[in-house]
């Protein structure tokens, strides 16, 4: 099975740009925050979402940096330690 997510990848960061290229990441952050990654708690004073890679492990946090922005800003994916979930999500 190939990654769904590649081993070196760390940020996956969508922008409102209005270009086939900015529409497709989002759809992947999308598909990858609503169907491939498992989630895995939530922290709701900035609504952050912590997710799981089910085929390395790797922890992912789902967040939209814009979220002062109407709509809550383009959505990012970023990669986050074990150590640093553990801390902040309580797992």
């Amino acid at each position: 099975m190939t990654h769904v997510i590649s081993p070196n990848e760390t940020v996956i960061e969508a922008t409102w740009d209005d270009t086939p290229e900015a529409r497709e990441i989002n759809k992947r952050i999308n598909y990858l925050g609503y169907h491939y990654l498992k989630r895995i708690s939530v922290f709701e004073q900035d609504w952050a979402v912590l997710l799981q890679d089910p085929e390395d492990g790797r922890f992912w946090e789902w967040t939209n940096p814009d979220g002062d922005r109407n709509g809550g800003g383009p959505p990012r994916l970023e990669y986050i330690s074990t150590q640093a979930a553990a801390k902040k999500y309580n797992i």
